[in-house]
């Protein structure tokens, strides 16, 4: 597919079956694959090529958003595609978890919590090692609560059917039975 411009990114994202996340070998921890967050906002099962120790395989697992195999497995990658093709139904829940795990642990409410907790544990290790353990700080009254903002995609845009019209993308069905 050609460069895609951002305001057709999340036709494109909804064009598939499956989003395919992967890292390659070794760079785990080096690069963060910022598709993920747009593929769980599509709302599309993920199948996700990393190494065993992956962050990657948590989400997938606590999100119950699809599978993860490491890198050369082709078998189980198309092991897992098929069972999709074959079951709709598991994959249409997939997705929707996805989407759903995305609008309740990636929220900038839930990063900056998130945020805080490293910063009060380096303030606290700082304290420690100077001796001054008796002083507590409530960093709640220190740092203004996040608004919580409306949910829609990451893009920018809420997600939308295909609108082949406009794209110039052909649409397709989902699941058709060519795996």
């Amino acid at each position: 597919m050609p460069y895609q411009d951002k305001a057709v990114i999340p036709y494109s994202l909804t064009a598939c079956d499956v989003s395919l996340v992967s890292i390659e070998q070794g760079m785990e921890g080096l690069v963060v694959p910022s598709k993920l967050y747009g593929s769980l906002a599509a709302g599309r099962p993920i199948a996700a090529v990393c190494e065993p120790h992956s962050y990657l395989r948590q989400i997938l697992t606590d999100g119950q958003c699809g599978q993860a195999f490491n890198n050369g497995d082709s078998a189980g990658l198309a092991a897992f595609l098929r069972s999709l093709a074959q079951d709709p139904q598991r994959a249409i829940q997939m997705g929707t978890n996805g989407r759903y795990y995305l609008q309740h642990y990636f929220t900038p409410q839930h990063s900056a919590q998130l945020y805080l907790r490293v910063i009060q544990r380096c303030v606290q290790i700082a304290r420690d090692r100077q001796g001054h353990r008796h002083q507590n700080v409530n960093f709640q009254t220190l740092v203004p609560q996040p608004q919580r903002l409306p949910i829609s995609s990451p893009l920018g845009a809420d997600i939308q059917p295909l609108d082949h019209n406009r794209t110039g993308v052909k649409p397709r069905s989902r699941f058709n039975d060519s795996l």
